[in-house]
């Protein structure tokens, strides 16, 4: 209750601080889409590093829920609010990747994609591992089916094992 209060203060930096803990907390709890928006809260009433740590959270964050333009756009705001070279160095590693996915199949038959995704997402919600996609492969042939999305490769293993999956495997999603 005293976090939800300090959210409300009139002093802008601890509401800042307030809303940063909290979104923090969000996305410990898997809580993706709900920490970016408290993180962006947040941003908005920081300043300098601080600023720019509740912007990077909120990038990754938005990148676990697939929302990439919006990821990009915290991190610019990020990397624009930080005078750190290492922090900086940081942030461009994220902007150039969408994170890391679970591809449990690639298939050229729509039914049979659809099939999988269908029998894999209820383990993936029970999970919190994020979203299960269909996507067409850039030659369009085929039809991957994958699950979440993960800020660093050890969070996306992790899940995977967690998924157990006998099939799937880790890919790199490209900006």
């Amino acid at each position: 209750p005293h976090l939800l209060r300090a959210t409300l203060s009139s002093d802008t930096r601890l509401a800042g601080q307030a809303m940063a803990v909290l979104g923090l907390l969000y996305l410990r709890a898997g809580q993706e889409a709900r920490a970016a928006s408290m993180l962006e809260d947040a941003a908005d009433r920081l300043e300098g590093q601080e600023r720019a740590n509740a912007c990077v959270y909120a990038g990754v964050a938005q990148q676990k829920v697939g929302q990439l333009d919006r990821a990009r756009v915290n991190f610019a705001l990020a990397r624009g609010a930080s005078d750190n070279r290492d922090f900086n160095t940081r942030v461009d590693a994220h902007m150039r990747t969408g994170g890391f996915t679970i591809q449990v199949g690639a298939f050229g038959d729509t039914a049979n994609a659809r099939k999988t995704a269908d029998q894999i997402a209820p383990r993936a919600a029970a999970l919190r591992l994020g979203p299960v996609t269909q996507t067409r492969s850039p030659d369009g042939r085929l039809i991957r089916v994958q699950v979440g999305r993960f800020s660093t490769l050890g969070e996306a293993q992790a899940a995977m094992q967690r998924l157990g999956h006998p099939e799937a495997v880790v890919m790199r999603v490209e900006q």
